[in-house]
């Protein structure tokens, strides 16, 4: 078995502005090697995108869920990152966590609502004040 050692973002590029304010969270950590944040933002031209999507699923040990009513939507991410994610979490550990962007159909998602979110879905990330 591969060793995981990133920390697989998946969101919807509709809500790309909270993928930049994530990787300014995580940059602290990353600097210090204790992680390795991958988004599909670091996909070279010319790179086989759907490839390195799955190199880097199969490598990573957290998966965090950018969840909104785009996320949710996304044939993608339901169709190509979710199944290889929840399958890594059932039998080799990997850890989801769902960070709930905005109001959205979350509780109905039963393949990720079963797992604990980082915010309770009434109070998405972008009604919270700072």
């Amino acid at each position: 078995m591969t060793k995981r050692t990133k920390v697989f973002i998946s969101y919807s590029h509709a809500d790309s502005n909270h993928l930049s304010r994530l990787k300014t969270h995580l940059r602290p950590f990353e600097r210090d090697g204790l992680i390795e944040p991958w988004s599909d933002t670091r996909i070279a031209a010319g790179q086989k995108w759907r490839d390195e999507i799955k190199i880097a699923i199969s490598q990573s040990a957290v998966a965090i869920l950018l969840v909104s009513a785009d996320f949710l939507a996304s044939d993608f991410i339901a169709e190509d990152e979710l199944p290889p994610l929840l399958a890594a979490a059932e039998k080799e550990g990997l850890k989801i966590i769902s960070v709930i962007l905005k109001k959205c159909a979350y509780e109905e998602a039963k393949n990720i609502s079963c797992f604990q979110a980082i915010n309770n879905p009434s109070k998405p990330v972008i009604s919270m004040h700072t």
